[in-house]
């Protein structure tokens, strides 16, 4: 699998706050009485800024997206722009945040209307290796096929211990999606967590992601 990663910045009129164009809207109209401007002509002007707003509130994220190089993502490793390869044997610490893409609808406490959609862009990867090397990447993901693949693919190497100096073992269970964790492979990997006690039992269980009291105690006799 591979990933474009990128650098990002807010345009100046950003339709993640539309506040703004109400604020324009009444600056105009006061303007407009300052240097005593037409009723008709305010009007105008104030119906121009909220198609602005209607507009903005209904596109993508106001962002310039510049693509700085890619991750891939191997069998064994993690290459970075073709030429950096970090294997997973060698990651002591991994924090991986794949929840937004290309289209997701955007909700924001401060906006006056809903409907615009994200670029794909908040997302990252942070990796220390042993050697104390670290890296942390923004990267785009372009659907949301895009980003549960991305987690369901990390999840096989991380059942599969192939991260075997990840001392945290909670980095690495905090990447499993929701419809992963209730896998019977995914369980049994938790169970030996817990075994080995790297994970508590009530912590291993809502890990598991059960549904009812009585799902967790079936869990419990299974797994534990």
């Amino acid at each position: 699998m591979t990933l474009a990663t990128v650098h990002t910045k807010s345009n100046v009129l950003d339709n993640r706050n539309p506040l703004l164009y109400f604020f324009i809207v009444i600056a105009l109209i006061l303007l407009g009485i300052l240097i005593e401007v037409s009723g008709f002509l305010i009007s105008i002007l104030g119906l121009l800024a909220l198609i602005l707003l209607f507009i903005s509130s209904n596109s993508k994220e106001s962002l310039t997206i510049i693509e700085t190089g890619t991750i891939k993502i191997t069998e064994d490793s993690f290459v970075f722009n073709q030429n950096e390869i970090i294997y997973f044997n060698q990651v002591r610490h991994i924090v991986l945040s794949s929840e937004d893409y290309q289209g997701r609808p955007l909700h924001h406490r401060n906006s006056i209307t809903e409907g615009s959609y994200s670029s794909g862009t908040d997302n990252y990867i942070e990796l220390i290796t042993k050697e104390n090397q670290e890296i942390k990447k923004q990267f785009l993901l372009i659907s949301e096929r895009q980003m549960y693949a991305l987690s369901t693919f990390l999840s096989e190497f991380i059942i599969n211990d192939m991260f075997k100096n990840v001392r945290n073992v909670k980095q690495l269970t905090n990447i499993l999606p929701e419809h992963f964790r209730k896998m019977d492979r995914s369980r049994k990997y938790i169970a030996e967590l817990i075994k080995k006690g790297k994970l508590n039992k009530t912590e291993g269980l809502l890990i598991m992601n059960y549904s009812s009291y009585e799902e967790a105690q079936e869990l419990k006799k299974h797994y534990l």
